[in-house]
């Protein structure tokens, strides 16, 4: 079943964070979305065995080795629909999954998910993230 906001999209997944135990912070791999507009990921999270929470964004380069900025994408839509102004997902602290709605038009070429883990608490909790990088109409590489 194909969601009317995607009709039209292709879609290329991309492993924005491989599985893993968090308990402070780090930055994921670069990868380039260069051709691909659209960024649908999903935060994947279980068993907090300790306290506070990560916070997970997104963050863009121009050469996938500095100048690494948060993004301020035009539009970005969280978990709840909401729209907001930087490409972060919700904080987490509990099992479940999140998601994240991007507009890349306005990004530089590479995009790598950058793990913050929160000043108060330890938090100790196995996380991955997923991207869906997505261009309409079959435009993207290899189409």
């Amino acid at each position: 079943m194909s969601h009317a906001k995607y009709s039209g999209f292709e879609f290329s997944p991309k492993v924005g964070l491989p599985v893993a135990l968090v308990t402070t912070d780090s930055n994921g791999s670069g990868f380039d979305r260069l051709t691909y507009s659209h960024m649908l990921a999903t935060a994947n999270a279980t068993v907090n065995s300790g306290t506070g929470n990560v916070t997970i964004k997104v963050q863009d380069s121009a050469d996938n080795s500095t100048g690494w900025a948060d993004l301020t994408p035009n539009v970005v839509f969280d978990n709840n629909l909401a729209s907001v102004t930087t490409a972060s997902f919700p904080a987490i602290s509990t099992d479940g999954v999140k998601k994240l709605d991007v507009d890349l038009s306005a990004a530089k070429r590479y995009i790598r998910f950058v793990k913050i883990a929160s000043a108060t608490g330890s938090p100790s909790i196995y996380l991955s993230v997923v991207a869906l990088l997505g261009q309409r109409d079959g435009t993207q590489p290899g189409a």
